[in-house]
């Protein structure tokens, strides 16, 4: 018994000089070569900068592919503006091509002998609003071409927007100032005397 004893004390002994010399070697070996740990923590920052770079470049990308898209839808806006100008542009023709008939039959009235300065001095004041409105038409033409499509921070597409309003606000009153001349003239008793006269 005091044999056996004694052997389990040999073994405990050996099993902690093991013990104690294997870490002795693990720590040298450390000491000896830093870059053994190194290694592992080199590879993980390689991978999160690379991780890092392939952010900045899809960052990158994206800001590009929103700047074209800004630059095109720009574009699209620039030439719906351009035809709403062409637009205006043709309705003042249509409403000078009224106002020169309209110009006809006063003319007409008056070599029958009808008085007609009431409709002439109201149709002059017609001619007062196409040239407002001409005026109008042009300036929003100008913002119309002035718009950068490259330049993503001004406010040229705000500003013509804002004149082509204008325009048609002035062509309104053009066209509406037409529409009471040709009314007083339908209505008009010394008109339609003056035609039965000439008959």
């Amino acid at each position: 018994m005091f044999l056996l004893h004694k052997m389990n004390k040999h073994l405990v002994a050996a099993f902690a000089i093991t013990l104690a010399v294997f870490f002795s070697t693990t720590v040298v070996l450390a000491f000896d070569n830093p870059g053994l740990g190194a290694s592992n923590t080199g590879g993980l920052n390689n991978i999160g900068g690379k991780f890092q770079q392939n952010r900045e470049e899809v960052r990158e990308k994206m800001a590009s592919k929103t700047a074209e898209l800004r630059e095109k839808r720009r574009g699209i806006v620039k030439e719906i503006l351009g035809k709403l100008i062409s637009f205006l542009s043709n309705t003042e023709t249509r409403l000078n091509n009224i106002s020169g008939k309209i110009q006809g039959r006063i003319d007409k009235a008056k070599a029958r002998g009808v008085d007609v300065s009431k409709f002439q001095t109201a149709l002059d004041s017609c001619r007062q609003n196409k040239a407002s409105a001409e005026t109008a038409i042009a300036a929003a033409k100008a913002k119309v071409n002035a718009i950068d499509t490259n330049n993503l921070n001004d406010g040229a597409i705000k500003d013509a927007r804002a004149a082509i309003l204008a325009a048609r606000r002035e062509l309104n009153s053009y066209r509406q100032c037409l529409v009471d001349v040709m009314r007083q003239i339908r209505l008009s008793k010394e008109l339609r005397e003056g035609s039965e006269s000439a008959k």
